[in-house]
C-alpha cells in the first residue's frame, strides 16, 4: 500500500495553532485501550499552553486512562 502525504496541512506555525487550539472547543482524544484505540470526542479549554478536558469523573474513557495514562 503506498503511503499518502498530505504537506498542504502540515502546520508548525505556533500562533496559528495556539489561535486554532485557543478557539475550539471540542476535540478528539486517541487513548490506547488494548487491542484497538480508543477515540471519543471531548468538550476543552486551551489555557495557557495547556488543554482542560471537561468530564464525568467515570466511563469507559477514565477506566482506559487509569490503565494507559
Amino acid at each position: 500500500m503506498e503511503q499518502l502525504h498530505y504537506k498542504q496541512r502540515i502546520c508548525t506555525d505556533k500562533e496559528k495553532i495556539e489561535n486554532f487550539l485557543a478557539r475550539s472547543r471540542v476535540g478528539i482524544i486517541g487513548l490506547n485501550a488494548g487491542e484497538y484505540p480508543y477515540a471519543v470526542p471531548v468538550n476543552y479549554v486551551w489555557w495557557d499552553g495547556k488543554a482542560y478536558f471537561h468530564g464525568m469523573g467515570s466511563g469507559k474513557r477514565e477506566s482506559v486512562l487509569q490503565k494507559e495514562p
